[in-house]
């Protein structure tokens, strides 16, 4: 036992050597022990992949790591969304320096290569606060390793941890204010703009939390460092310069992703008009206590980080050894963060101008940041406590427990209770010196270090997992089918699922894709898709393909479809090329290239937004193509069989739906009078999930809870009944949308063949260019089914050529008879300027940090050191 005893006490003398070190180890090894009880692989068949990081950030990390291992371009992919703009999604997602060695990583271990990442992130938060507390109270034992681990593993990390690209910025937040204290109190000009440059190129949307909390910072500082008025102006100057330098230093990412962002839904959120306080304060406070589960997608600020804060932030109040202006400024910030999580108004210009989309208050990290900071205060003027001041520390804290009572769990309370009662015992022992320094900070470190892994716990359940084995869905077989078309068509295509798995699987799965699902979604795009009945939501940033018809393929460039959930296309629409189980490759019958030419009445064609999908259609085949027909003809329902509802209906696939205070059942029967390939669209009336029923075919679902989206139901021959309803809840009083057309097959192949006509040839797609001859009959628009944005522009046999918009949201150039050589090319809106921008903060900074190096060594020879007199 001795043994073991010296083992332990030779152990610690070592680590208080090297507390820095340990202040990383720790919460790594601690975040990294959780995910091993929670079963992460390799230690089980779960994975961390939940939510969006399952749906995006996965999925965008897979295409980072194929453009650095081919040599794409950084600039623009093919992959998602139609072709999107990659600068601006990998700005968000993907720009976090630690993903740069995904090019060492192979594809089967990206996973555990993200879960790694999450654990050193969670490392750098506790290595940066170690760094900043050493610096600011000239410290170096082992209550930094106590602090950081404080702020490394507060709730918002264990809660937050998923949305994987915020993580480097909050890491780096200490980084920064320890930047910002050597500027404003050592006139140290090159770690500030350094630091804050780097966490805007991690994350430009916590990084824009973090300038909001630099420019509060830097008037906090002047404030408890007692600057003059002369030296406030001097440090000003100071701060801004430097802030420009860091923003300058970002600019190459961000003033694209800024551009970009102006074709997102977020450039159409609009300022409160009236201020509202929308959380009580008790709620907010309560959630400081320790065990309880941090929120994960909706609920209270996630502020807590450790008892021993709370218990210290009362004892930095009542010491009489902090100056007042200190604890003014200090219970000032905190109260204008806590405000800003309930007042709508600061929420919304804390959150970027815009009201988050679950999620809520991002920016509470900033909370549990100055309670570290503040706490480690208070507990370096330790030794100097008056005995009297434990009253309102045991005051303050158990004030704290009793607001919390029927808030939080009683499991919560109690313990936090009684947690906050043991780190006053040992805060008591040491007052009355009955511990040294030294053997306080161990016992600390072991506490706390018990309490985060139980934190990390919480946060593990509440975040929770998913299984290993079913991520990416059908990989396998999914690889062998894109290898096998590779060799067979060697053309640039675009492909789908015929029903979406992550909304993002052109990413996953390396094929170029239309869905797409992310916070740069292009609106234009979005709501051109929905029109024609695709599932869409500008509010929820995404647009997704679902098996459609077969307009919308030749609208959106799609050429094969992988049918999966035992879909079965229709044979006259489709013809399989490969297979293998259950994965089966088809090939659209009428596929068409990335440009053709169409009629120039598709400048002038206006779909009907939340209008019928099928009008919409019929409206822009006809713009297209010049046939005054109509692509699709409404089928009438030849019956009803509704249980416990009504449904009124005044006019075609409108239905007032009712239900009593028992769930009903609505049914709608078709019985077309003649042969025909169909298809359907359901909207409202509380149905969630669309049932199709057919004689002698099994039972299909669609879910329609969210964005409904047009459906096919294949071949029907005349007098077949094919039934369409679902489940309505009770006390449903709304209307519902249903309906059935059948398509014209005549008129779809007279269109077909007057757009494949005139198409692009001899196509040469790179991820920046496309290029291709057209022979034009009568004059007319080139449709290039490429999202419309200001990045691209446009040569005709060599000359510059506008672009214009085509269906508000398609690319579109007006071309005369002949044959001509198109080119277009692309570079991001802003990404030049931002590139000049960066180049001239480089020098300045460069320069400034020189001039600063000769002026210390000039100073140093006028000013030599005298010899010690010792």
């Amino acid at each position: 036992m001795q043994r073991v005893l010296k083992l332990a006490g030779r152990i610690s003398r070592r680590a208080e050597r090297h507390p820095l070190l340990w202040c990383f180890l720790l919460p790594c090894l601690l975040f990294g022990f959780g995910f091993v009880i929670q079963g992460i692989y390799p230690f089980g068949n779960a994975q961390i992949l939940v939510t969006d990081l399952w749906h995006q950030y996965y999925p965008f990390l897979r295409l980072l790591q194929e453009k650095l291992q081919t040599g794409g371009s950084m600039l623009y992919t093919w992959r998602s969304g139609l072709g999107t703009n990659f600068l601006s999604l990998a700005s968000y997602y993907t720009a976090s320096p630690l993903n740069l060695l995904v090019l060492f990583v192979p594809a089967v271990w990206l996973r555990e290569a993200l879960t790694l990442f999450v654990m050193m992130k969670v490392g750098f938060a506790g290595l940066f606060c170690g760094m900043l507390l050493k610096d600011l109270f000239h410290r170096r034992d082992m209550s930094l390793v106590c602090f950081s681990m404080l702020y490394a593993l507060c709730d918002y990390m264990t809660g937050y941890y998923w949305n994987v690209m915020w993580l480097d910025t909050v890491a780096l937040l200490p980084l920064v204010m320890l930047g910002l204290v050597w500027l404003v109190r050592d006139g140290k000009r090159w770690l500030y703009p350094l630091a804050l440059g780097l966490s805007l190129i991690s994350n430009y949307y916590i990084g824009y939390m973090t300038c909001i909390f630099s420019v509060l910072a830097f008037f906090v500082l002047c404030i408890c460092l007692g600057r003059s008025i002369r030296q406030w102006l001097l440090a000003g100057i100071r701060f801004a310069y430097c802030s420009l330098i860091g923003g300058g230093l970002s600019a190459w990412l961000l003033l694209p992703a800024y551009r970009a962002l102006g074709l997102s839904y977020s450039a159409n959120s609009q300022f409160p008009k009236k201020a509202l306080w929308q959380l009580d304060w008790r709620d907010m406070l309560s959630n400081l206590l320790s065990f309880q589960r941090p929120t994960s997608l909706e609920g209270l600020p996630n502020v807590s980080c450790g008892m021993l804060c709370v218990v210290l932030f009362f004892a930095f109040i009542s010491a009489k050894k902090i100056p007042l202006r200190e604890k003014l400024c200090a219970v000032s910030l905190l109260g204008f963060l806590f405000a800003s999580c309930s007042l709508n108004i600061l929420n919304y210009i804390w959150h970027g101008f815009h009201f988050t989309n679950m999620l809520p208050y991002r920016f509470s990290f900033l909370i549990s940041f100055v309670l570290v900071v503040l706490s480690y205060r208070a507990y370096c003027t330790l030794d100097r406590w008056q005995r009297f001041q434990f009253v309102p520390i045991l005051l303050g804290t158990g004030a704290l427990c009793i607001l919390s009572w029927g808030r939080q769990t009683r499991f919560a309370v109690i313990c936090s209770g009684l947690l906050g009662i043991g780190f006053l015992l040992l805060l008591l022992a040491r007052q009355f010196r009955q511990c040294s320094r030294r053997e306080l900070n161990r016992i600390l470190v072991i506490a706390v270090t018990v309490e985060m892994l139980f934190q990390v716990r919480l946060g593990n359940q509440q975040v929770g997992s998913t299984n290993r084995e079913v991520y990416p869905r059908n990989n396998v077989q999914m690889e062998t089918l894109l290898e096998q078309l590779s060799l067979q068509d060697a053309d640039f295509y675009r492909a789908e699922e015929s029903r979406t798995y992550t909304l993002n699987e052109g990413a996953l799965m390396g094929f170029n894709g239309v869905s797409q699902f992310s916070s740069s979604a292009n609106v234009a795009v979005t709501g051109m898709l929905k029109r024609i009945g695709l599932s869409a939501g500008e509010n929820a940033n995404r647009y997704c393909y679902s098996a459609s018809t077969p307009f919308t393929n030749m609208l959106l460039g799609v050429r094969y479809v992988f049918a999966v959930d035992g879909y079965l296309p229709d044979a006259a629409l489709y013809t399989e090329v490969l297979s293998a189980a259950p994965v089966t490759a088809y090939r659209t019958n009428y596929a068409l290239p990335l440009g053709y030419m169409v009629e120039e009445d598709v400048l002038n064609c206006a779909m009907t937004s939340g209008g019928n999908v099928f009008h919409n259609q019929n409206k822009l085949f006809s713009a297209m193509t010049g046939i005054p027909k109509d692509l699709f003809s409404a089928e009438l329902p030849s019956g009803t069989r509704h249980t416990d509802i009504t449904a009124d209906s005044n006019h075609y696939g409108s239905y007032h739906i009712c239900a009593g205070s028992a769930p009903g059942r609505a049914a709608f029967d078709f019985t077309p009078a003649e042969d025909g390939i169909y298809y359907a669209y359901v909207s409202g009336g509380g149905i969630k999930n669309v049932e199709v029923d057919r004689l002698g075919i099994q039972p299909q679902s669609y879910n329609m809870e969210r964005r409904p989206y047009l459906f096919p139901l294949g071949s029907i021959s005349a007098g077949e009944t094919v039934s369409i309803g679902g489940e309505i809840p009770a006390d449903t009083d709304q209307y519902l949308t249903l309906y059935v057309y059948r398509l014209n097959r005549q008129v779809l192949e007279e269109g077909y063949q007057r757009l494949g006509d005139e198409v692009l040839t001899d196509l040469q797609v790179k991820d920046t260019s496309v290029s291709g001859n057209v022979t034009v009959r009568t004059e007319g628009m080139l449709y290039c089914s490429i999202p419309f944005e200001p990045g691209w522009s446009a040569q005709v046999d060599g000359e510059p050529a506008e672009l214009v918009p085509l269906c508000g949201a398609m690319t579109g150039i007006r071309l005369t008879p002949g044959t001509h050589s198109i080119r277009l090319n692309y570079v991001p809106d802003g990404f030049r300027e931002g590139v000049l921008i960066t180049g001239a903060s480089v020098l300045l900074l460069g320069a400034d940090l020189a001039a600063a190096c000769v002026w210390k060594k000039r100073r140093k020879k006028v000013h030599p050191c005298e010899p010690s007199n010792a």
